[in-house]
């Protein structure tokens, strides 16, 4: 019982009491028209005032007894929701699993049944979604995903689910839409703007993805991948000014070439297609210039190559001849061997085989190939006294090296053959292999 309702009880009898005593003589109660009985005022006062208790009682016991009843009712819906809520992410735990161990089929009849039970999963929702997007059924994927932003909007996975069905539905615009919504609430997260950066490539967008690019540089700390980062930058601009190029505003490309390689000194794509550009302009000071410089920044013989062709068309190979001795000379190792055999080939197809066949023979300890490619040079100059000479030096070579067993994942070499590399222990990567003396172990 309430405070309320015994405060008013205690009023009631109060006023009752008072008119009682205002009124003490009997009065009369007619039950019948002819039936009437006389009952003190005092009695008629007490027997209304249990009934009115007793009405009292048993109102606020119903009342009660209904809220009691709607409490249990209550408690069983939130028993049964818990049941299922329990049961959901059971089988959304098996459904993951099911995906994880490739069985897929299975995990999307899981993450269905899931949703048949619990229709506003929206976890369920995004890794079913993203199984129609895998499967090829882009617009069922889509469906899914809007349906479980508009339960959770603010749900980033999620939208990064949607992104990437209207990515794989060829549809890059929405994509950038959604992950420019996706930025605007987390500003500074680089997997955004990585995927950003993608989706405007995708679109052909490269100034956007050039100031995407440039927005995530500045939160990255860690030197190796700030290099990474730093040479896709290059690689971008590289893009936008191959599309000038294919416009034919070679002035613009030009400028854009050459931010490439203020980006990225190692940018060997940007050094030759600037000095191409340069040569189609017959500026070829220019070229050469360019061409100079991106062989001093990556050591790429296709740099030289490119100053031989140009040389040759100013009559000036003699220049490119200096170019590639004092490139070999201040080489070592395989890069001599790369840049002698390919000045050798240039000079071959010229015709000078005699100054083919000395540029190969000033390598010392030269490879196999570089012994064949002198061979094929003597015999084609007929010089049978240095074929046989190289002939020779080939056996020797040959008769240096032993077939061993090398580990193609450490490249350690052994005598034996063993299921199981001794040194790293990777399975079944031991194969034979040619190694010459010097490299023993």
């Amino acid at each position: 019982m309430s405070l309320k309702l015994i405060f008013s009880f205690i009023i009631f009898v109060a006023l009752t009491v008072y008119f009682t005593l205002l009124n003490p003589s009997d009065i009369v109660v007619h039950l019948t028209q002819n039936l009437s009985i006389k009952v003190p005022f005092v009695a008629f006062t007490l027997v209304w005032i249990l009934l009115g208790g007793l009405v009292t009682f048993l109102l606020t016991g119903f009342k009660q007894f209904k809220n009691s009843f709607k409490t249990f009712k209550v408690a069983r819906v939130i028993k049964a929701q818990e049941k299922n809520t329990r049961k959901s992410e059971q089988l959304y735990l098996q459904a993951k699993n099911a995906v994880a161990s490739g069985q897929d089929k299975k995990g999307l009849a899981l993450f269905e049944k899931i949703l048949g039970r619990q229709p506003g999963h929206v976890d369920a929702m995004n890794q079913l979604g993203n199984l129609y997007r895998a499967s090829g059924q882009h617009g069922k994927a889509i469906d899914l995903h809007k349906k479980a932003l508009r339960l959770n909007p603010e749900n980033i996975p999620v939208s990064f689910s949607l992104a990437q069905d209207h990515a794989a539905a060829g549809e890059h615009e929405q994509e950038v839409k959604i992950l420019n919504a996706i930025l605007h609430r987390q500003p500074n997260s680089v997997l955004t703007l990585r995927k950003l950066r993608r989706a405007y490539q995708q679109a052909n967008l490269n100034e956007k993805a050039y100031l995407a690019q440039k927005s995530i540089l500045p939160l990255i700390h860690e030197p190796a991948e700030l290099k990474i980062e730093q040479a896709l930058l290059s690689e971008i601009i590289y893009q936008k000014g191959s599309q000038l190029v294919q416009s034919k505003k070679f002035e613009q490309a030009i400028a854009e070439f050459k931010r490439s390689i203020r980006e990225n000194s190692q940018s060997l794509p940007a050094y030759i297609t600037l000095g191409d550009i340069h040569l189609e302009c017959d500026d070829f000071k220019a070229a050469l210039k360019v061409w100079k410089a991106g062989f001093r920044n990556t050591g790429s013989p296709i740099c030289l190559i490119r100053m031989h062709r140009a040389y040759e068309k100013l009559g000036k190979p003699g220049e490119a001849l200096k170019l590639f001795k004092e490139a070999i000379r201040q080489s070592e190792n395989h890069a001599k061997e790369t840049l002698g055999m390919i000045w050798a080939d240039l000079q071959l197809k010229q015709g000078e085989t005699g100054e083919a066949l000395d540029t190969l023979e000033n390598i010392s300890d030269p490879a196999l190939p570089v012994r064949l490619f002198s061979l094929k040079i003597a015999k084609e100059k007929n010089d049978t006294a240095r074929a046989d000479e190289i002939t020779q030096s080939v056996y020797d070579k040959i008769a240096d090296t032993a077939i061993r067993f090398q580990c193609s994942q450490c490249e350690s070499a052994f005598d034996r053959w063993s299921g199981v590399c001794p040194s790293c222990s990777a399975w079944s990567t031991l194969t034979a292999a040619v190694i010459p003396s010097s490299d023993r172990s």
